[in-house]
């Protein structure tokens, strides 16, 4: 009806629709006080419905023709001449783009909803996986350092560390006790991982080679690298 520029009948149909739910809902609180007559009151109230929702369906057509000879007829009262005729049936008649401005508005929402959740998840997980990376160079000091001096540095700076704390991460350190590598991701990041840390744990083994696994305790897996999930 909006798209057919019958604004009458639509106003009508949204208004018939407003009051059947507004019905509808006194029906079911009704029903509620006085089970006696929930039945009754909840078929008079899916009829109402019913009519609502299918009549104008059925006779939109029919509704649809007799509007286009009420304008056509008061063209034709309003001027002899075609042009102006059809002039004034161009702009009274045809069709509008309000629909589309309507259907346009819950499809944006939806899209919204759904993209920027995703994105936001998005932008996190790379975050996260450039801090990470940022540690596993670390790492690789860590595990040289260890195969020169047989012994865990001290500090990063004495594996050769330069310390650049970037917008991701705030620290990036390591435990002399048992080599473990510690990333500290930033505060400025959103509250879901600003100030939390992701692991970098070595691992010895009996030839003397290095393994090293990832972990985190704060951080939820869904925004930690394939390998920092198990």
């Amino acid at each position: 009806m909006l798209y057919r520029k019958m604004w009458l009948a639509a106003l009508l149909y949204f208004s018939l629709s407003y009051v059947t739910a507004k019905f509808l809902g006194l029906t079911s609180e009704t029903g509620h006080a006085d089970p006696n007559s929930s039945a009754s009151s909840t078929l008079l109230a899916v009829l109402f419905w019913l009519v609502v929702q299918i009549v104008p369906a059925v006779f939109a057509d029919g509704w649809y023709y007799n509007h286009c000879q009420r304008k056509i007829t008061k063209a034709k009262q309003n001027s002899s001449d075609i042009q102006h005729q059809l002039a004034e049936l161009s702009s009274k008649g045809g069709t509008s783009l309000i629909v589309l401005y309507l259907l346009l508005i819950p499809i944006v929402g939806i899209i919204a909803a759904v993209a920027l959740p995703a994105y936001q998840d998005y932008t996190i997980r790379a975050k996260v996986v450039a801090a990470v990376t940022e540690g596993q160079a670390a790492s690789r000091l860590v595990e040289t350092y260890y195969r020169h001096n047989q012994r865990v540095p001290q500090s990063l700076e004495a594996a050769g560390y330069t310390a650049t704390p970037q917008a991701y991460w705030d620290q990036v350190s390591v435990n002399p006790a048992n080599g473990v590598v510690t990333v500290k991701m930033a505060a400025t990041l959103p509250n879901l991982v600003a100030g939390k840390s992701v692991q970098l744990v070595p691992q010895l083994a009996t030839d003397g080679s290095i393994s090293w696994s990832c972990h985190s305790d704060g951080i939820a897996k869904r925004w930690l690298p394939l390998n920092c999930r198990e």
